[in-house]
């Protein structure tokens, strides 16, 4: 029973760390800056949306367009608030020097990785939670496809895992947040434009299917259209799990730093 009460330790921990992280998201202003440009933004785009598919001859789930990668500014919104969630998670511990107190305690790296990505990926969640209200919305007025919205919402989900680990990488990087945010918004960046474009001026097929597999837009189009691929879903899932990864090595080399 060794092992049992070790695992459920480092459960204990992981949960504790989240839990200390997520109220300090929750107590600073940005956070709730952040939320209310998201809504806002998410609130308007949405009724344009319904506006559109009032008019006769449009066809389609407005749901599909809100969750989907048709909505560019949903896209180009995430890939600025991902980083703006993430960049204090280990940069402000290391300015501050309490990432020496935080390690002197029994916690190891990848438990403070692990719980610091979980309170910025519950954040992530309770950005989207109030647009349910979209569905409701839906619901009475119409008769929508309720499996779009689903694996739109499954699409968003696994999008914001990989985007706030691999934001939380770039602020274990360095002790500035400024610093943290622009190389998260960066990498993030570059790796929609990269998937999208590569595509498209590579000659060969063969190398084009392997960089398109990498496009970020194209696995969103097909979770809003209600189709989950599980390629898709292994490549958020490992690409959020080697960010991680990546970042326990990072916090490894330098918290004494």
């Amino acid at each position: 029973m060794g092992w049992f009460r070790g695992v459920f330790g480092s459960v204990g921990r992981t949960l504790a760390i989240a839990q200390r992280e997520l109220i300090a998201i929750f107590l600073s202003p940005i956070a709730y800056i952040v939320v209310a440009i998201f809504l806002l933004l998410n609130g308007y785009i949405f009724c344009l949306i319904l506006s559109l598919f009032n008019k006769p001859g449009i066809e389609g789930s407005p749901f599909a367009i809100v969750l989907g990668s048709e909505n560019i500014f949903a896209w180009i919104f995430l890939l600025l608030t991902a980083p703006a969630i993430t960049m204090r998670l280990f940069a402000e511990e290391r300015r501050s020097g309490t990432i020496e107190a935080l390690f002197t305690a029994p916690v190891a790296e990848g438990e403070a990785v692990v719980g610091k990505f979980l309170a910025g990926y519950v954040f992530y969640l309770c950005l989207w939670l109030p647009t349910v209200t979209y569905a409701v919305i839906l619901g009475k007025f119409s008769s929508p496809d309720w499996r779009p919205m689903a694996t739109g919402y499954l699409g968003v989900a696994l999008v914001g895992a990989m985007f706030v680990a691999v934001g939380e990488f770039t602020s274990a990087l360095t002790r500035s947040q400024i610093v943290a945010y622009m190389t998260g918004a960066a990498l993030l960046l570059g790796l929609f434009l990269g998937g999208l474009l590569l595509p498209m001026v590579l000659k060969s097929d063969e190398a084009g299917q392997v960089v398109e597999y990498f496009n970020l837009y194209k696995h969103v189009q097909e979770f809003s259209q209600g189709i989950v691929d599980s390629r898709h879903v292994v490549y958020y899932l490992s690409t959020m799990v080697f960010a991680l990864f990546l970042t326990t090595r990072v916090v490894e080399s330098r918290k004494w730093r």
